[in-house]
């Protein structure tokens, strides 16, 4: 039996295959929220989310034209206030279903969240657990159950291809 992948066969400049979903403890919602800074040897940007409405997506990070992995990816509060947590990953436009998408119970904790790419052995080591891969587009949202400003923080790092 020979198995053929779409992208042996739609004639993308890409040979790199797109992830399609990613499991783990935090992809069932409501997902247990966990500890989700990652530690200063992580090596990740952090972006604060800025305004942000109450339940309405926030566009984080919006590539598009480029193909690229990700090796770490997380959502997590900056203070006590209690609220629920989401992340919705969309790779190469495909909506049905989300790449991830998991909200997380009521958290009232610093720097509790979601993990999406990478793993948390303690809270100062994370190392990373796969990569997540797109091939023309990635686009990353969250949202929170509060109107707020700048009380979430995403942490990623990825690298594009040529």
């Amino acid at each position: 039996m020979t198995t053929i992948f779409s992208d042996e066969i739609d004639g993308s400049s890409s040979s790199q295959r797109a992830t399609t979903s990613i499991v783990n403890s935090q992809s069932t919602s409501p997902c247990v929220a966990t500890f989700a800074r990652a530690g200063s040897g992580a090596n990740v940007k952090a972006a604060l989310s800025g305004a942000l409405t109450a339940n309405t997506a926030k566009q984080m990070i919006n590539i598009t034209g480029s193909a690229g992995e990700m090796a770490w990816l997380s959502v997590f509060t900056n203070d006590a206030t209690a609220r629920t947590v989401r992340i919705r990953v969309t790779v190469d436009g495909v909506t049905a279903p989300y790449a991830f998408d998991s909200i997380t119970g009521s958290i009232s904790v610093a720097d509790g969240g979601i993990v999406v790419i990478g793993n948390i052995t303690s809270t100062v080591i994370a190392t990373i657990s796969y990569n997540l891969k797109w091939r023309s587009s990635l686009l990353v949202e969250i949202y929170s159950s509060l109107t707020e400003t700048d009380k979430l923080t995403l942490h990623y790092n990825y690298a594009l291809e040529a």
